[in-house]
């Protein structure tokens, strides 16, 4: 399931002479994507299996699989193999850009 949230881009202060004027805020809403949902989805994309990325990573399938179920999140030193692995960046593996 997908968390949607917004957040309010800044406000622009205008101050001159005797006038003081603040712009309305910006509303973006982004649909929120779990590190988890898209570890499943790119290994689904690239075609292989669980154990395949967890031998091609170096860990057991077994502390894969519970990064892809939200159990546990992967070290940074893990964070980094497998964004080599699925060839992405880190900020589009933990959901901070699409």
């Amino acid at each position: 399931m997908h968390e949607i949230f917004c957040y309010i881009l800044p406000t622009v202060l205008i101050i001159s002479h005797d006038l003081c004027e603040v712009k309305h805020f910006n509303t973006k809403c982004v649909k929120k994507i779990h590190m988890k949902e898209r570890l499943k989805e790119l290994r689904k994309e690239k075609g292989v299996t669980q154990a395949q990325v967890a031998k091609a990573i170096g860990i057991t399938m077994s502390a894969y699989s519970n990064y892809e179920q939200g159990i546990r999140e992967p070290s940074i030193e893990l964070l980094k193999a497998l964004c080599r692995y699925f060839m992405v960046s880190s900020d589009y593996l933990i959901g901070l850009e699409d």
